[in-house]
C-alpha cells in the first residue's frame, strides 16, 4: 500500500478513537483543516516535521502514523438518517395561499372571525383596513 494512504489512514483511525474533529485537529497541530483531510485521503506528502507535529497533537508516537494497519482497525462512519427536506418554496407559498383561503371562507361564513382577508391582500386580526375607511 501507498505510504501516504497508509500515514492518512493513521490519523483517520486515531483521530476517531479519540473522538477529535478535523478542526480541533488543526488547533491542536497548527495544519489547516484542508492538509489534514487530503493527508487522511491519501493525497498529500507529509515531512516528518509534519508526522511529528500530528502525532503529539493526537497524543501518539510518530511511529504509529507510520505502521500499516489492517483493514479493520480503521473503524468506518455509521450512515446518517437521509435528511428530511422541507417544502419547496413554491410548495410552501401554495401551502399558504391554501390555508388563507380557507380561513377568509370560514370567516365569511360565521360574519366574523380571527382572521380576514382585506382587499389589499393583507391579513388582520378582527377588524380590516377597507371596513374603517
Amino acid at each position: 500500500m501507498d505510504m501516504r494512504k497508509v500515514v492518512g489512514l493513521n490519523v483517520l483511525r486515531l483521530r476517531r478513537e479519540r473522538g477529535i474533529s478535523q478542526e480541533e485537529l488543526s488547533f491542536r497541530s497548527g495544519f489547516g483543516r484542508a492538509y489534514l483531510s487530503g493527508l487522511e485521503t491519501g493525497k498529500r506528502n507529509p515531512t516528518i516535521v509534519s508526522l511529528w507535529e500530528i502525532a503529539s497533537a493526537l497524543g501518539a508516537k510518530p511511529i504509529d502514523l507510520l505502521q500499516e494497519a489492517s483493514a479493520e482497525a480503521v473503524p468506518t462512519k455509521e450512515p446518517k438518517p437521509p435528511a428530511r427536506r422541507g417544502p419547496t418554496r413554491r410548495q410552501a407559498i401554495r401551502a399558504a395561499r391554501t390555508r388563507t383561503k380557507a380561513r377568509v371562507k370560514s370567516c365569511a361564513r360565521r360574519g366574523r372571525g380571527a382572521f380576514r382577508l382585506c382587499a389589499d391582500r393583507s391579513i388582520f386580526s378582527g377588524i380590516c383596513r377597507t371596513e374603517l375607511g
